[in-house]
């Protein structure tokens, strides 16, 4: 997960990045009760790296939340009209960062916040495929 995070997480002249401390196992199971979902192995790789995130992704600024947030804000944005949907981060602008578990294989992908279930970009299904996506604002190929 290094290798991702030190290729595709680079920081903007004059803005730097900023990665909080790592997660812990307790922690990724206690969401994963909560959620009642399995989270991915590579996205509980990137939350012993950083366990969220607030930066660059190539040109695009990205927030990933913490563990502790992914309950309460998956509740606030996606439960009510998009219950198949896990918000793990955003854009800052209005876009968010989702695991999609419509499907046995849960998918990365973007999903406006004001929008129709049928808006979904799907962006990968591994944590490495979603960022490259961001990297190189690939959204429209899927």
């Amino acid at each position: 997960m290094k290798s991702v995070i030190d290729q595709f997480f680079k920081n903007q002249v004059g803005f730097t990045n900023e990665f909080y401390p790592p997660g812990n196992l307790s922690q990724v199971l206690q969401i994963e009760q909560e959620l009642d979902l399995t989270l991915p192995e590579d996205y509980k790789a990137f939350i012993k790296v950083t366990n969220g995130f607030k930066g660059f992704v190539g040109e695009n600024y990205c927030t990933f939340n913490k563990l502790e947030e992914l309950v309460e804000i998956t509740e606030g944005y996606c439960k009510e009209y998009f219950p198949w949907a896990v918000q793990i981060g955003s854009d800052g602008g209005g876009e968010m960062y989702v695991l999609g578990k419509r499907n046995k294989k849960l998918v990365y992908g973007i999903l406006p916040a004001f929008s129709e279930e049928e808006d979904f970009i799907p962006l990968g299904t591994n944590f490495e495929e979603f960022i490259k996506r961001l990297y190189y604002n690939d959204y429209h190929s899927s």
